[in-house]
């Protein structure tokens, strides 16, 4: 067994795919898509020269391998939309989870959305996405209990005297 500790957060997925018996490769696709989920095998896109990209596309595309059943490519279809956004929403807690994204903020090294991306090691357009998803799912803020986390504008308050 690995420490999890050395190991990236892209390489921490790459265990985990392996471990589901998920073969990861990066290739370059014929397609402009970032990322492809097919029978056990994940296709990241070789070209995604960020590797906090690499991130969100291998976390997406572990989403679908727990969420997605058949083909999704046409996405005019609503049931594939919506098992896209299924994958997506796994990503979402997987890369940027609430308990997470409290710590970061009082980390002193998260100052503004670009930041918080980066301390996550994810892209802000998907910082910003997933944001977006919690505030679907929960209206502008979330208690946690130890802290209270607004969407938008992004703020979070520690909560005194909770044990």
């Amino acid at each position: 067994m690995v420490n999890k500790s050395s190991l990236s957060l892209y390489e921490e997925m790459l265990e985990e795919a392996y471990n589901e018996g998920i073969i990861v490769k990066e290739v370059e696709l014929q397609s402009n898509a970032s990322g492809l989920y097919k029978d056990n095998k994940i296709a990241i896109n070789k070209t995604i020269a960020s590797q906090y990209e690499k991130n969100c596309v291998l976390a997406e595309e572990l989403g679908h391998y727990y969420t997605t059943v058949g083909n999704i490519i046409n996405l005019k279809n609503s049931y594939n939309r919506k098992q896209e956004l299924q994958a997506r929403k796994v990503a979402y807690n997987k890369l940027v989870p609430l308990a997470k994204l409290a710590e970061k903020y009082f980390s002193g090294f998260a100052n503004n959305l670009s930041e918080m991306a980066e301390e996550l090691e994810v892209t802000a357009d998907f910082l910003t996405e997933a944001l977006e998803f919690y505030e679907s799912k929960y209206g502008k803020y979330v208690d946690t209990g130890k802290y209270l986390i607004v969407f938008s504008p992004f703020h979070v308050y520690k909560k005194e005297n909770v044990y």
